[in-house]
C-alpha cells in the first residue's frame, strides 16, 4: 500500500519507505519526519537523492 504521512498518522504499519524526505517542505518538517518514522513495527528505511 502506497500512502502519505498525513494520512496514516495513528495507524502503524510492520515496513515503512520514507521517500523523497531530502526536498521541498519535507527536509524542514520535523514533525512529518517523526510521524513516518514512529509508524514502522519492524523496519524504516528512508529514501533520498544522491548528489553529485
Amino acid at each position: 500500500m502506497v500512502s502519505t504521512i498525513s494520512s496514516y498518522k495513528g495507524l502503524q504499519s510492520p515496513f515503512v519507505f520514507l521517500v523523497d524526505m531530502d526536498s521541498g517542505d519535507f527536509a524542514s518538517r520535523e514533525d512529518l519526519w517523526y510521524v513516518g518514522a514512529t509508524r514502522a513495527t519492524v523496519g524504516l528505511q528512508t529514501f533520498a537523492k544522491k548528489e553529485n
